[in-house]
């Protein structure tokens, strides 16, 4: 999340933040209060200032977490919560976004925190480096999904589906 004097920038992970992030250091006055800081979380000094963000096809994002996990490789061998939940290399897509999505598996405490937890804070890995390529994305996204998987993202993401007219 950025300060602005005019507005509050929130950097929702994997919807091309970090070129916005740039450009506002670039223009901009503003002061970093957290990489991918929740509105949650906004300073009751700032709660009045309008709050912008960017949005990315919910069918794409997914894909992009996806492959992100997976060729990712984080100091010391830590890896970002999603990938302790989900173990994100021994899984297929479909399968991921299944149990990302559909969180019965889980012990009941885990389900509670990845529930609470906004969704797109889940794996900030700022400070990481890349690392070897585990699986390579070389399809379009649309190609990643089954009907199940469809189904439970539409679910999940139905209100920012239909306001903004995504389609496969």
């Amino acid at each position: 999340m950025i300060a602005t004097d005019h507005f509050l920038y929130v950097h929702f992970f994997r919807t091309g933040g970090t070129f916005i992030n740039e450009i506002l250091k670039i223009h901009l006055r503003r002061k970093l209060l957290g990489y991918h800081r929740p509105v949650s979380l906004t300073p009751a000094e700032l709660a009045d200032l309008p709050v912008i963000g960017n949005v990315r096809n919910p069918w794409d994002w997914y894909v992009s977490v996806y492959f992100q996990s997976v060729n990712w490789n984080y100091p010391k061998g830590a890896g970002t919560l999603l990938n302790w939940l989900l173990d994100f290399r021994s899984l297929e897509f479909n399968e991921a976004v299944i149990r990302l999505l559909d969180t019965g598996w889980m012990a009941p405490e885990a389900e509670v925190a990845l529930r609470t937890a906004p969704r797109l804070n889940a794996m900030s890995g700022t400070n990481s480096c890349f690392g070897r390529i585990a699986k390579s994305r070389i399809n379009d996204y649309r190609t990643y999904r089954n009907d199940e998987t469809a189904t439970l993202v539409y679910e999940k993401d139905r209100e920012l589906i239909d306001h903004f007219g995504y389609e496969f």
